[in-house]
C-alpha cells in the first residue's frame, strides 16, 4: 500500500498549473487558500479524495495541522503551515495527522 498522504497529494494539486483558478498558492508561496469553492468540490474532490464533501475536506485541513488564516490583509481565509511550502513538497512527509484537532484548550 503505497498511497500519499493527505499532505503530500494537496501539495501535488496546488503543485499543478491544472487547478490555478480552482486552488492555488499565495504569491510569496507560504499559504495556500481555495479560489473557487464551487469548483472545488465539483472538480477536485471526486477526483483526487473519492468524495464532493468540503466539510470533510476542511476537516482533513484541520486535522493535519494546518492553520486558517484570520486576520485581515491578502492572506485572510488561507491555510498555513510550516511544513508545507510552495516548491518544497518533500517537507509534507515530516507533517503528521493530530491526534484530537476537535479538541480545544480552554482559555
Amino acid at each position: 500500500m503505497n498511497e500519499e498522504i493527505f499532505p503530500t497529494k494537496l501539495h501535488r494539486i496546488l503543485s499543478s498549473a491544472e487547478y490555478d483558478s480552482i486552488v492555488a498558492w499565495k504569491p510569496h508561496g507560504r499559504a495556500w487558500y481555495v479560489v473557487d469553492r464551487k469548483r472545488f468540490a465539483a472538480e477536485v474532490l471526486p477526483r483526487h479524495f473519492d468524495h464532493r464533501n468540503l466539510q470533510s475536506f476542511n476537516r482533513s485541513v484541520n486535522g493535519w495541522g494546518f492553520k486558517r488564516l484570520c486576520g485581515e490583509g491578502s492572506d485572510r481565509d488561507a491555510y498555513y503551515h510550516e511544513l508545507f511550502l510552495r516548491g518544497l513538497p518533500e517537507l509534507t512527509s515530516a507533517m503528521a495527522r493530530l491526534r484530537n484537532p476537535g479538541k480545544r484548550l480552554p482559555k
